[in-house]
């Protein structure tokens, strides 16, 4: 009987690691292809970008004194920067430095303040909190920058423009918050992409 009962429960150790070992595996699964998503969204976003640009009917205010768009890629880390600003401007291709003949100059920002100048356009590069992101919509529309997340649902929450994956890529705006910035996109951007009120 005792050496009945120790099988039994030397089975049912292993059983129960058995599952453990599963359920830890399916947990870090689900979270690298969450990331990796994420991920892919981003870098997607990152050659979508240009495009929004490049539709926005008053590029002209947005250049700065020295002839350039500045662009903000809004990252965490440094390498994240690099990476998005490798995929917006690739070394390779220089004329797609160029946005309707305004070069770009790419550069990483940490935070954004009324003190300085603001870029003409702002890459969400990381996920925000909601208050973060609520402030830097709010930061968007009193500077009238273009604010571009890839992140599912930012859109939604008041980003002026992002992507949406469904049967194909397409641009996603959020009309409310580009009239809210005084924001115009060119007639044909708008009948491609995405819209939501």
């Amino acid at each position: 009987m005792a050496r009945r009962w120790r099988r039994l429960m030397r089975s049912a150790h292993w059983c129960l690691m058995s599952t453990l070992l599963v359920v830890g595996l399916c947990a870090a699964a689900v979270t690298a292809h969450a990331d990796s998503q994420d991920e892919r969204r981003v870098r997607t976003g990152a050659r979508l970008f240009r495009a929004l640009l490049a539709a926005d009917m008053d590029i002209e205010r947005r250049v700065g004194d020295k002839g350039w768009l500045d662009i903000g890629i809004l990252a965490a880390r440094t390498e994240d920067a690099d990476a998005l600003s490798r995929l917006m401007v690739p070394v390779d291709a220089p004329d797609q430095a160029l946005v309707r003949g305004y070069p770009m100059r790419v550069r990483r920002l940490q935070t954004l303040s009324d003190g300085e100048p603001a870029p003409a356009a702002v890459f969400l590069a990381n996920r925000l909190s909601d208050s973060e992101l609520a402030a830097l919509i709010d930061w968007s529309r009193r500077h009238q920058a273009l604010l571009y997340s890839p992140y599912e649902g930012d859109v939604e929450r008041g980003v002026m423009a992002g992507l949406s994956i469904e049967a194909k890529v397409v641009p996603y705006v959020n009309q409310s918050a580009l009239t809210a910035a005084q924001v115009q996109l060119k007639p044909f951007f708008m009948k491609v992409a995405k819209v939501h009120p």
